[in-house]
C-alpha cells in the first residue's frame, strides 16, 4: 500500500511537473521546444541577411543610377562637342566656299571686263582702219589728179589756170629753199634772230601753204615728196601737219655742234637741232 501511495504521489508529482513545463513551454513559446533556439536565430539571421542584401541592392541599384547619369552626362557632353566641331567645320567650309564664289564671279567680271574692253579697242581699231583706208582712197584720188595733170602738162594738154598753180607751187617751194642759204650766208650764224613777216620761214603748215595755192593737201605734199626726191628742197614732215625746210646751212651748225662737243646725247642732239632750226 504503500508502494502504491508513493508511486501515486510520484504520478501525481510527474503530473504536476509536466504540466508545470508545459505552462513554461506555452509561456516561453517555440523557446521552450528542442532546437528551436537555433531555428530562431537562423530565422533572424536570415532576415538580417536578406535586409542587408536589400541595403546592397538599394544601395547599388543607387550607385548604378548615379553611374549611369554621370555616362549619360559625359556622352551628352561628347555629343554636344562633336556637334560643335561640326558646326565649326560647316562654318569654315561655307566661308571657303563664300570666298571661293566670290573669286570666281570677280575672275569672271574681271573677264568680261577685259573682253568688252578688247572688243571696244578691236571696234576703234576697224572704226580708223576705215577712216584710213577712206583718207587713203582721198589722197590715192588726188594723186591720180596730180599725177594726170602733170601727164596733161607734159602733153601740153592743161589749162593755163592749172599751169599757173603748179608753177607757183614749185617756184615758191624751190625759192624758200634757195633764200634760206642766201640769207644765212649774209647774216652772221650768232645772230639767231628770224625776221618779220617778211622774212623767210622754213616751218610751213601745209594746209596754209595749199589754201594759197589753189591745191589740195595732199598734191602738196606729193610735190614736196617729188622736190625732196630730186634733191631740190631738204627737209621733214612733223605729225602736226607741217614741213619743216632744212638748209645746208643748218646741217653745218649741226656739224660743228657734235665736232665741238666731241660726244652728245641724243637728247642733247636733239635739243641742237630744235634750237638752229627755229632759229632759222
Amino acid at each position: 500500500d504503500v508502494s502504491t501511495e508513493s508511486s501515486d504521489d510520484d504520478g501525481d508529482a510527474g503530473g504536476v511537473e509536466d504540466v508545470r513545463g508545459s505552462n513554461r513551454r506555452q509561456r516561453g513559446g517555440m523557446l521552450s521546444l528542442p532546437g528551436a533556439g537555433r531555428l530562431h536565430q537562423r530565422r533572424l539571421r536570415r532576415s538580417a541577411d536578406t535586409a542587408d542584401r536589400d541595403d546592397d541592392d538599394d544601395d547599388a541599384e543607387g550607385g548604378s543610377k548615379t553611374k549611369l547619369s554621370r555616362l549619360q552626362k559625359k556622352k551628352k557632353e561628347k555629343e554636344r562637342a562633336r556637334e560643335e566641331r561640326e558646326q565649326a567645320r560647316m562654318a569654315l567650309y561655307d566661308s571657303r566656299r563664300a570666298a571661293q564664289e566670290a573669286e570666281e564671279r570677280e575672275q569672271r567680271d574681271r573677264e568680261r571686263r577685259e573682253q568688252e574692253e578688247q572688243e571696244r579697242l578691236l571696234a576703234e581699231e576697224a572704226a580708223l582702219q576705215e577712216l584710213r583706208e577712206e583718207k587713203k582712197r582721198q589722197e590715192d584720188d588726188e594723186y591720180r589728179k596730180w599725177v594726170g595733170a602733170i601727164d596733161v602738162e607734159e602733153s601740153g594738154e592743161i589749162g593755163d589756170e592749172g599751169r599757173r598753180r603748179h608753177d607757183s607751187l614749185v617756184k615758191f617751194l624751190t625759192d624758200t629753199a634757195r633764200n634760206m642759204d642766201v640769207r644765212r650766208q649774209k647774216q652772221p650764224a650768232a645772230d639767231g634772230s628770224a625776221e618779220g613777216d617778211g622774212g623767210i620761214n622754213n616751218i610751213m603748215v601745209l594746209n596754209d601753204v595749199a589754201r594759197d595755192h589753189g591745191v589740195a593737201v595732199e598734191v602738196l605734199v606729193q610735190v614736196i615728196e617729188k622736190l625732196l626726191k630730186d634733191g631740190t628742197v631738204s627737209g621733214v614732215f612733223d605729225d602736226r601737219g607741217k614741213f619743216v625746210m632744212v638748209s645746208e646751212h643748218h646741217y653745218r651748225r649741226v656739224a660743228e655742234f657734235i665736232k665741238l662737243r666731241g660726244r652728245v646725247s641724243v637728247k642733247e642732239l636733239v635739243r641742237e637741232c630744235n634750237r638752229v632750226i627755229l632759229s632759222q
